[in-house]
């Protein structure tokens, strides 16, 4: 009986192991085959998404120039902080009227800003252009940064804020992700007259920076600044806005921000990622130069796509 036991196990065991031998290199064949294929889809991904946030910011700094640059801009700016008579009052008003026409015009066919406003020397604003969903109103701008630090700058020179939440007009209880664009404005002798402030709005970027990342279910976004904070808003990537990487997730940090580029393996997850910083990524602008908050700058990109394996190949 022992020795017809040892034989039926040598029968099954054998054969088992001649088709584990056989099936092994075609098993670790395709899940080779699919962790190449994850890359390929993580890189492209993640090009994709560096691509459409330099183009919409590329867009966003030039639209500013252009309007701090806009003739009828410089004439109201110059004339707003005089004295008139009052046939030059009429004047200033009507060029008033056309502009804040043609402000709104702007911000209905850019379709990604929530405000446009003109601020003369003192910080006062005149004639605002908000959308429906632009964040509420500031009392004044004299002592917010981003007039302080475009009042420093030279033409063609902008100030980026950080994105940041801030409570909607409409809905305080609400908040909106945006980011605060300034430009100077300069008349005849380089004299300055005021800035141009443009709020983008920072989710409906984002949103479709995220789009062709959407088109893969299994891969998740991320986009933090220099510190690791994410910029990516509730529920549109692998965490939510102001959370902290570093803290979350401190392997992912310390594989995205020891290059510039790369990619790492996480455990069960291939992480791709490459930085951009408009300090010195706005060569394809018309900006001089870009100003932004001290320590948030560059950003962080990064895809973060399951990496293949016996279990993933099996499902």
């Amino acid at each position: 009986m022992k020795k017809l036991s040892k034989r039926l196990a040598l029968a099954t065991f054998i054969p088992a192991l001649l088709i584990t031998l056989t099936l092994a290199p075609l098993f670790w064949s395709s899940i080779e085959s699919r962790v190449e294929s994850a890359r390929i889809t993580a890189q492209a991904l993640l090009e994709a998404e560096y691509g459409v946030l330099l183009q919409d910011m590329k867009a966003s700094l030039n639209h500013s120039l252009a309007i701090a640059e806009f003739p009828s801009v410089v004439k109201y700016l110059s004339n707003a902080q005089k004295t008139h008579s009052a046939y030059q009052e009429r004047l200033l008003k009507q060029n008033g009227d056309q502009l804040g026409v043609m402000f709104n015009t702007l911000l209905t066919h850019f379709g990604r800003y929530t405000r446009l406003a003109l601020i003369d020397m003192n910080g006062d604003e005149h004639f605002p252009t908000q959308s429906p969903k632009s964040p509420a109103a500031d009392p004044a701008h004299a002592d917010a940064l981003y007039f302080r630090d475009a009042m420093t700058l030279k033409a063609r020179s902008l100030y980026v804020s950080p994105p940041y939440l801030r409570p909607g007009a409409a809905d305080p209880e609400t908040t909106t992700a945006v980011v605060d664009i300034t430009a100077p404005v300069f008349g005849q002798d380089d004299e300055r007259l005021g800035v141009v402030l443009i709020t983008l709005d920072w989710h409906n970027m984002v949103s479709r920076l995220l789009h062709a990342v959407g088109t893969y279910s299994l891969a998740q976004a991320l986009l933090v600044n220099a510190q690791g904070t994410s910029l990516l808003p509730n529920r549109s990537g692998a965490i939510s806005f102001g959370s902290s990487l570093p803290i979350q997730w401190p392997d992912a940090w310390q594989a995205i921000s020891s290059s510039n580029r790369g990619e790492a393996l996480l455990g069960d997850h291939l992480i791709f990622s490459r930085t951009h910083d408009i300090r010195t990524h706005h060569f394809r602008s018309q900006s001089g130069q870009v100003l932004g908050l001290p320590g948030t700058q560059p950003w962080r990109l990064g895809i973060i796509v399951p990496r293949p394996g016996l279990t993933y190949l099996l499902a």
